[in-house]
């Protein structure tokens, strides 16, 4: 029995037949009993340096009878007679080849096989008679488990596969058996996406000899290898947008371009000054190019397709006329795409916040379309002139919004957080179109008020106060008051304030009723050091005490409030059960 083995930098593998079909590899014996082997200059193993030479090394190993292995090391060396086409076929005996060559690929790196993850590589097979949204993309480890071998070296990107592979097909062109396989290979570059044609097909019928010559009958125009897919500069920038159609070798001329874009057909020809597309050829290092097609989206004759979720989507349909020379022969490529552009609907409202030192700014952008009517939604309640006059708002209407600026203590408010950094508040805004009420916009804006002195009455049943103990001459040290349980310290002090936050059931709290109100009222107080400790007659503080006091109602214990300013006393009165939160100053 007689095998091939084939070394290289990694060491020596030996491979099975379907492997050596995958990998561009074909050994058979003749009629007369000589052993064949050939091999692709893209196979497996085969080194190239400079993409012109190209050497493999192997091993041609026979067992014997006996079990006796031998091995005959081989050294096969070929140089390239002629400079690679752009893309060429090779049908060989048991596999099927097509290389292109791709030089617009980013130069190598030491982390990128030639610049390119096989990760942000993948191949798409197009079905037969199906649209593009049913073709199969596969990962390359997806396609390599079905047959299907693809490799880049040296810029030159190949696919590969045996035939009779699954996602082949089998048509007659022009009285001739072919087997195609119809794939393009996708790239992912940046924002890009390229999709480069990898399609094959190979004629299936015998050999007829003329003379020393072997003839082979093939199609002289394949229709299914002319399905170049167009790649679109996907950012999402309104104008211009562009197509690419590519690659094309030197003899392939584009002479006409017509597209649908939802009106009337835009079209272009070599032949006219004034088109109403932009259509420029670019070349590549290895002579072949591709056309680049720019049109702006903006044009009378572009309708999208659809507005909606803050996109517009287009739908187009390329019709591309490209002859052949010097027959003339005329062939179409016809393609359909889809893109989306970000899209502002003109008169749609736009919410946006700022924040001032004791309020929050809600502006409502509405545009050029003032007289339409929207409902602004604060706090879930709609914003009317009650709700206007009792969370205290002040309005600015200029001609193309409307500002409304929320006091931090307004009822619509929600405090999130406290600390001697500042009282961090919030709103929940929305706009609805009045008769739809349909939300455009919606909005969670919040700032951060600084807080010098603040008492708090929660409505959970939490007290909290920043108070500034600076007031007493020498100044009290913050971090020594306690509330009328000692043990009840600050949360938090810096070198003048000192911050408590505390249940109302605890820390020596004590509560009273007043008519409708339940008041809960505690001290913040600093333990005096005195001399001597058993019968004290000096002391070396000043004294400080502090009463802090929330009244609630006691038909609605959801009320709370925040007192804001320097006092030596803060009491809270509670206002309507409507007013859920108040200031006073």
């Amino acid at each position: 029995m007689i095998q091939f083995h084939f070394e290289d930098q990694y060491g020596v593998h030996s491979l099975s037949p379907l492997e050596a079909a995958l990998c561009g590899y074909t050994v058979l014996i003749t009629d007369v009993g000589d052993l064949v082997f050939r091999a692709s200059f893209l196979a497996c193993h085969v080194n190239s340096q400079t993409g012109s030479d190209y050497s493999l090394r192997l091993w041609l190993v026979q067992v014997q009878e006996d079990a006796e292995v031998m091995g005959f090391p081989l050294q096969l060396h070929c140089s390239l007679q002629e400079a690679w086409s752009s893309r060429e076929i090779v049908c060989e005996e048991n596999y099927m080849e097509v290389s292109i060559q791709l030089s617009i690929l980013p130069l190598s790196s030491q982390n990128k096989k030639n610049g390119v993850d096989s990760a942000d590589m993948a191949v798409m097979f197009h079905k037969a008679n199906r649209s593009a949204k049913e073709a199969v993309v596969l990962s390359l480890r997806e396609a390599a488990a079905l047959s299907y071998y693809v490799s880049l070296q040296t810029s030159r990107l190949s696919l590969r596969c045996p035939y009779s592979s699954l996602l082949s097909v089998f048509v007659k062109e022009n009285g001739v058996d072919m087997e195609i396989v119809r794939a393009s290979t996708l790239f992912r570059l940046q924002d890009k996406v390229l999709a480069v044609d990898t399609s094959v097909a190979c004629a299936l019928n015998k050999a007829t000899a003329d003379g020393s010559d072997l003839l082979w009958t093939v199609p002289y125009f394949i229709p299914s290898l002319v399905h170049d897919v167009p790649f679109v500069n996907s950012n999402l920038s309104k104008d211009p947008f562009s197509v690419s159609l590519g690659f094309f070798a030197p003899d392939v001329l584009l002479q006409k371009v017509t597209v649908d874009g939802g009106g009337d057909l835009l079209t272009w020809t070599q032949n006219q000054s004034q088109t109403d597309l932009v259509v420029s050829r670019f070349l590549l290092s290895n002579g072949s190019f591709f056309y680049q097609l720019n049109l702006l989206l903006s044009h009378p004759k572009i309708i999208p397709e659809h507005i909606g979720g803050g996109f517009k989507t287009y739908s187009f349909t390329f019709i591309f006329t490209l002859s052949v020379t010097p027959s003339g022969e005329v062939f179409y490529h016809h393609a359909a795409l889809k893109h989306q552009v970000k899209y502002s609907e003109l008169g749609s409202p736009r919410l946006e916040g700022k924040c001032t030192e004791s309020s929050l700014l809600v502006l409502l952008h509405h545009g050029a379309h003032s007289d339409l009517q929207w409902d602004l939604f604060l706090g879930g309640r709609r914003l009317d002139w009650d709700l206007l006059t009792m969370g205290g708002f002040k309005m600015e209407a200029e001609e193309d919004y409307l500002a409304v600026m929320i006091p931090f203590s307004s009822p619509v408010m929600i405090y999130e957080k406290l600390s001697l950094g500042g009282l961090v508040g919030g709103v929940n805004v929305s706009v609805v179109e009045a008769e739809s009420l349909i939300e455009h916009d919606s909005l969670v804006h919040r700032c951060t008020f600084p807080a010098r002195e603040l008492l708090a009455c929660l409505p959970e049943g939490r007290m909290a106060a920043i108070v500034d103990t600076t007031h007493t001459i020498p100044p009290v040290q913050p971090n020594r008051t306690t509330l009328r349980d000692p043990d009840c310290v600050p949360m938090e002090t810096d070198s003048t304030r000192a911050l408590f936050v505390f249940s109302l059931n605890s820390c020596g709290t004590s509560v009273t009723v007043k008519g409708n109100l339940l008041v809960y009222e505690n001290q913040i107080s600093y333990a005096q050091d005195l001399l001597p400790l058993d019968d004290p007659v000096i002391h070396r503080d000043a004294p400080y005490r502090l009463t802090v006091q929330c009244q609630y109602p006691t038909n609605d214990t959801s009320i709370s409030a925040v007192q804001h300013g320097p006092r030596q006393q803060f009491i809270h009165h509670s206002r309507s059960k409507a007013a859920k939160r108040s200031l006073f100053v």
